[in-house]
């Protein structure tokens, strides 16, 4: 610990300083919070970390002006979101990581249908697809993730994983069979 700082001791007046503010900024703060994360838990949960910080820096903003203080406050819990966001996104990554690592290699549905059938056959049956079809297949193949596609094509995430799995489905078996 730096000898030069001290620890700061809360007495009465810090005390309902800083409960003044979680008071008044509390409900902005969350908004913020949650514009970043998209989970009120999470937003709340930041709002609170956040809180922490400023009370361990009251002594910095305790003679600063209302739009300094807020300022300061909003800067905190946007730092604060983007660090819990961070977190989750690793802790996403290192989880397919894990299951990568853990599991034996296996070839994606578009690997299988291309080993399956002659690169004639899938033209043709691309050629066979919808126009709709086509355009996500084409936004996959340019490497859009299915949220992206969903936003693009403002269609639930959800039907674009249906269409996925059927264009897959219609490949593999080679299209309209002609019978």
């Amino acid at each position: 610990m730096d000898r030069g700082k001290k620890d700061f001791v809360y007495d009465r007046h810090s005390k309902d300083f800083i409960i003044e503010l979680y008071i008044k900024y509390r409900e902005e703060m969350i908004k913020i919070s949650f514009s970043k994360l998209n989970d009120w838990h999470e937003a709340e949960d930041a709002v609170e970390e956040a809180f922490i910080n400023i009370a361990k820096n009251y002594s910095k903003i305790i003679n600063s002006k209302d739009y300094e203080i807020k300022k300061y406050i909003i800067v905190t819990v946007t730092n604060t979101s983007y660090k819990i966001l961070n977190k989750k996104k690793a802790n996403i990554y290192s989880d397919i990581e894990i299951i990568e690592e853990h599991s034996p290699p296996s070839a994606c549905a578009e690997e299988i249908a291309i080993s399956e059938v002659s690169y004639k056959e899938l033209k043709k049956s691309i050629d066979e697809l919808s126009p709709r079809y086509k355009q996500i297949l084409n936004m996959k193949h340019e490497g859009y993730s299915n949220k992206e596609i969903s936003e693009k094509l403002n269609v639930k995430i959800d039907t674009i994983r249906v269409m996925l799995m059927r264009i897959r489905a219609y490949l593999k078996r080679g299209g309209l069979k002609d019978e």
